[in-house]
């Protein structure tokens, strides 16, 4: 995820120095259905309530979180294609790029660390796993 929030400010970036043209009407209809489908795909991946012992599953957080990346973005590129569209201003639509490249970046930090963290068993959760002290 934080690859591609580098990609995505990339070329936000490119598209505020250098714009082109945008088809509005096209981009908010992807837009919309993309926001749909990351707004199903976290629904299904939310965190049940799980037995007493079971581990957390950096996988499926690590699922839920991108699509609630996807689904901000989705949400943050609607509103900058409309006000493009009614307004005329186009400029926020990489804007909004650059906003949610910043957010993914920091969610997929986040993200990183706690999973290394376990990875090394250099988080709290090791403690409670029946390791021995050395």
């Amino acid at each position: 995820m934080a690859v591609v929030a580098v990609l995505v400010a990339g070329e936000s970036v490119m598209r505020l120095v250098s714009p082109g043209p945008i088809d509005f009407s096209a981009a908010l209809v992807v837009a919309i259905i993309g926001l749909a489908v990351n707004l199903l795909s976290a629904w299904l991946l939310r965190e049940h309530p799980h037995a007493h012992g079971c581990r957390h599953d950096h996988n499926r957080e690590a699922a839920f979180v991108h699509v609630l990346s996807d689904a901000l973005t989705s949400a943050l590129a609607i509103a900058a294609l409309y006000c493009g569209r009614r307004y005329g201003l186009a400029w926020l639509d990489p804007l909004m790029g650059l906003v949610g490249a910043v957010v993914i970046a920091r969610w997929s930090t986040g993200l990183l660390r706690r999973t290394g963290a376990a990875l090394l068993e250099a988080g709290p959760s090791a403690a409670g796993r029946g390791h021995a002290p050395h």
